[in-house]
């Protein structure tokens, strides 16, 4: 029998705009959220107040900062305050229509599609897979359970269960502490150079893959990833790389 050789015995991944199309997903619903505003209150900047709810949903990582809110309670209020920057006052329930369309067209795109489910099954014949998301706890728990996380992976660290999310050094302890795994045997993938390529690094990993579908420079100073990909279908060729796998013959 031959023996393993392979450097790579894990790979962490990201889940948002790695795995599943989460700005394609927020764009759909947000459409959606306008055609109930018209209906509503027609003659309103519907594009103004969309944009400024996505703009306003960014601070706090989309949550009440004071903690006395459910995140539905307190996006339910975000767009409240979106529509009293417009001057609409009368509600009728309209907020909580907004964020339940929103919520939900935006969930019933955040799937794996078929390729990356292959894919995923393909890995997991030969490394441990794990995937790791940062963002407010029920939330992230959503988005997991939508695309059937736990039929693809061996772990699944929920960022918001902890102190610290990534680039935090801690919750790559914890994620190696599930996979039972040392850092050096491990490598993260993910969307972000700030979080997923910053905590890879942090954290000692084996290698970084960067998904660069727009093909965005490095910003000077920033986290350098030893790997970028368009897509993270591109994956297995990548680990071939980390691993010294002979390319196959033609």
């Amino acid at each position: 029998m031959a023996l393993n050789t392979k450097k790579v015995a894990a790979i962490i991944f990201d889940l948002d705009n790695t795995l599943i199309p989460t700005k394609e997903a927020d764009d759909e619903a947000y459409e959606l959220v306008r055609e109930v505003i018209e209906e509503a209150c027609p003659g309103y900047d519907t594009a103004a107040m969309t944009s400024k709810f996505r703009v306003d949903l960014g601070w706090n990582e989309g949550c009440d900062p004071d903690g006395r809110l459910t995140v539905d309670e307190w996006r339910t209020q975000l767009w409240e305050s979106t529509l009293n920057a417009q001057g609409i006052t009368q509600y009728n329930g309209l907020p909580a229509r907004m964020y339940a369309t929103w919520k939900r067209e935006r969930l019933k795109r955040m799937v794996f599609t078929p390729e990356i489910k292959r894919m995923l099954v393909d890995l997991r014949k030969e490394y441990k897979l794990q995937m790791m998301t940062n963002g407010p706890l029920e939330p992230q728990r959503e988005k997991s359970q939508v695309c059937e996380s736990n039929a693809y992976f061996d772990s699944i660290v929920l960022c918001g269960l902890y102190p610290e999310q990534k680039p935090y050094p801690s919750v790559y302890r914890r994620a190696l502490g599930e996979l039972q795994l040392d850092a050096r045997q491990c490598v993260m993938v993910g969307d972000r150079l700030n979080t997923d390529i910053q905590g890879g690094l942090n954290a000692r990993l084996l290698s970084t893959v960067w998904i660069n579908p727009a093909g965005a420079a490095i910003p000077e100073g920033g986290p350098v990833p030893h790997h970028v990909v368009k897509s993270v279908l591109e994956l297995p060729k990548i680990l071939d790389i980390i691993n010294g796998t002979p390319p196959a013959s033609a």
